[in-house]
């Protein structure tokens, strides 16, 4: 998987560590958002399970649970998947992508990389490329839980000293909630670098820059 442009920019020069990011296994794509519609948590289980054998980390994400969870977005998203198979779905993968963060870290970590849902949502699973991208640069990813104040992120990003901070971004909030939320986490994190990511990443990039943070090329 491509490290992220906007993470690779805040890491100060370091060379980064770049593999091919693996093509969407199709099947397995298929059987996990099928599970997700269901739903059927035991067969969302089996899925993964299999993702989990196409070798690193990073293959698993990119070829299963990336592409399968981006769909299921976007079905919650145009309201074709409901809120509580939606949950189901997120909590279940979100272990998942847990696991894989887990299996990727460094053995001889040089520092630290703390990554969060913004304030007021849940979902982590758009932290994964971030997190794959700390750890190719032999920073330990952090995690922290869902729905993180402004406080605590920047307080755990100063008892960590985290070279960067990587903030998940899944729906777009109203635009002055935006705003007092990226300036909050601006002046909480200054001068430790942060940047956004996730599906409504994008669409808040003005507002995210104009805050002096910077938005991940994974974010779609």
């Amino acid at each position: 998987m491509a490290p992220s442009e906007a993470v690779k920019a805040v890491l100060d020069g370091i060379p980064p560590v770049v593999t091919a990011p693996q093509p969407a296994n199709t099947s397995l794509v298929a059987q996990l958002v099928a599970a997700a519609n269901e739903p059927n948590p035991a067969a969302l289980d089996a899925a993964i399970r299999s993702a989990l054998m196409l070798g690193s980390p990073a293959a698993a994400y990119d070829a299963a649970l990336g592409p399968a969870w981006a769909a299921l977005h976007e079905t919650w998203v145009m309201g074709d998947l409901d809120a509580g198979r939606a949950r189901i779905a997120m909590e279940v993968l979100g272990h998942a992508a847990r696991d894989l963060i887990r299996l990727g870290q460094p053995t001889a970590p040089t520092g630290h990389a703390l990554l969060a849902a913004i304030p007021g949502q849940d979902d982590l699973i758009p932290l994964v490329p971030s997190a794959f991208s700390a750890q190719a640069q032999s920073l330990r990813a952090v995690i922290l839980g869902p729905r993180a104040t402004v406080q605590a992120i920047a307080e755990a990003a100063e008892h960590l000293d985290a070279r960067f901070v990587a903030i998940a971004i899944s729906e777009a909030p109203p635009a002055r909630l935006a705003r007092e939320t990226f300036d909050a986490l601006a002046a909480s994190l200054s001068p430790r670098p942060w940047v956004a990511c996730g599906p409504a990443a994008r669409g808040l990039q003005t507002i995210i820059e104009r805050s002096g943070g910077q938005v991940s090329e994974a974010s779609t």
